[in-house]
């Protein structure tokens, strides 16, 4: 199944979850895509969540809200979260917000 907002596309694969996010990250797209996802990972089946943030050039605290949101359904679920493609801006947002170990970026470096 697949799913698209503006700066979001999400699709599903078995058990499988994949997010790509793009553009600015904000409370409008966090508004429209918090729902969908929600159900998607609350299905008993979801195994794996991956949020891409490889297209993204913004994100502001709501933005970051739904990442961890992201992190503990996914933990819920007993799914593994990741975050890939991590640019250096948004590595650094998370990492002034104190939230690299939460969304599991302590020590992790990926290319800008």
């Amino acid at each position: 199944m697949e799913r698209d907002a503006r700066g979001a596309h999400l699709d599903t694969d078995g058990d499988a979850i994949i997010l790509r996010l793009a553009g600015e990250i904000d409370l409008d797209l966090v508004s429209e895509m918090r729902p969908i996802v929600e159900v998607e990972i609350g299905r008993r089946d979801c195994r794996s969540v991956t949020v891409d943030l490889g297209a993204v050039t913004f994100i502001d605290c709501s933005g970051l809200s739904f990442l961890i949101a992201i992190s503990r359904l996914a933990g819920e679920q007993r799914a593994r979260f990741r975050l890939v493609n991590v640019g250096a801006r948004c590595a650094r947002v998370i990492e002034l917000a104190g939230l690299a170990e939460v969304l599991g970026l302590r020590g992790r470096r990926e290319p800008s």
